[in-house]
């Protein structure tokens, strides 16, 4: 019962035990939480609030609750410019600010 009420709610189901590392699948299932689950209900809000108290522009900062993810955006980066993409599009693409 609790997997699908959690799962209604948005929160992403933990990942399977494949004896891979514990912390990365803990760090992977958080920042899809984020993306998938935080990030779109708090930008309904902010705009509903942007609306009812006359702020355009309102908007959320989740990036505190993303500051594990800078590893893996700066794997991303790294693999992209080593592909032969220019370092500004692959800092936007991997999610980083330049």
């Amino acid at each position: 019962m609790g997997e699908e009420a959690g799962a209604a709610a948005g929160r992403v189901p933990p990942f399977p035990d494949t004896g891979a590392d514990p912390p990365a699948a803990l760090r992977e299932a958080c920042r899809q939480f984020v993306h998938l689950s935080v990030a779109p209900i708090g930008r309904a809000v902010a705009a509903e609030l942007a609306l009812k108290l006359d702020t355009p522009g309102l908007a959320f900062d989740w990036s505190g609750l993303m500051a594990a993810d800078v590893a893996s955006k700066a794997r991303a980066f790294q693999a992209l410019t080593g592909a032969g993409m220019n370092t500004k599009a692959a800092a936007a693409a991997a999610g980083l600010e330049v």
